[in-house]
């Protein structure tokens, strides 16, 4: 039986008395203390009172030595009596974060100050970006594996983004463009300093159409996107983007980066 639902159904000199669950959660210390005396063993109510000072500490506006000497008294009296649940939940732990973090409390106290400043919005995000959208990115099945390769993938993504914005930003040079003609097996893109690439001799899917490519590869915005192309990179050019144009479709392409000097001199494929 949870918290709200004892206090609903707590006796009383009439009959049952019921407490909504917001009230509930804004009774004072002495109010549920007094409603948990009627309905839970000793040990259960003294875990419950040493959770509730602490929590109590935790709020305070300014510290001193003797106040966190309380809130360390309080967290060792709720893990001397927190037993009590186990025993309760048929064996089952309390391996629950939050818990884990109230050791953390005071030290963190001390080195940054009143804990009264603080929200939960950060480590919330967080939450929905590392934990929330990776676990729906897979099928649910060996979760733990798919959400940590994705999150490794998401890392590299953002690495290799920050990479590329660093090299947009650099002035191009002249070695730099001497070097991608080394090879003979790269044609240089012309969009970015040490840029190139390298397509197979013949294309699987020659002469395509765009209406093809939006129904058989789901391409439903290349026409934007070439234009868009077209604009950026090849403004005085005469052509634009039409649905009559035909285009050679591949497997794949080889792209070559320019070399990463903090992590190897060689070009990277």
């Amino acid at each position: 039986m949870d918290f709200e639902t004892s206090i609903s159904t707590a006796p009383s000199s009439r009959g049952k008395t019921t407490v909504p669950s917001e009230v509930g959660q804004s009774l004072p210390r002495s109010t549920i203390i007094t409603i948990l005396a009627r309905l839970v063993n000793s040990q259960v109510l003294q875990a419950v009172r040493a959770i509730l000072d602490f929590i109590y500490y935790t709020q305070y506006q300014s510290h001193t030595d003797i106040t966190l000497a309380k809130m360390q008294d309080a967290l060792d009296a709720f893990h001397s009596h927190k037993d009590a649940f186990i025993e309760l939940r048929h064996g089952e732990e309390l391996n629950i974060p939050k818990v884990h973090s109230m050791m953390h409390y005071l030290n963190s106290i001390r080195s940054l100050g009143s804990a009264d400043g603080y929200n939960m919005e950060s480590p919330e995000w967080l939450h929905i970006d590392y934990a929330k959208e990776a676990y729906r990115a897979g099928n649910g099945i060996d979760y733990v594996a798919q959400m940590t390769k994705w999150l490794q993938r998401r890392e590299a993504i953002d690495c290799h983004t920050a990479y590329l914005d660093w090299v947009l930003a650099a002035p191009p040079t002249q070695s730099t463009s001497c070097n991608m003609q080394d090879s003979g097996l790269f044609t240089p893109s012309g969009i970015v300093p040490g840029h190139a690439y390298h397509l197979p001799k013949t294309s699987p899917f020659p002469n395509m159409s765009v209406s093809c490519l939006v129904s058989t590869f789901g391409a439903l915005d290349f026409m934007l996107a070439f234009q868009a192309f077209l604009n950026k990179h090849i403004p005085k050019s005469r052509i634009s983007a039409s649905v009559y144009d035909r285009f050679k479709v591949f497997k794949f392409i080889v792209v070559l980066h320019p070399s990463v000097p903090h992590i190897s001199d060689e070009k990277q494929f």
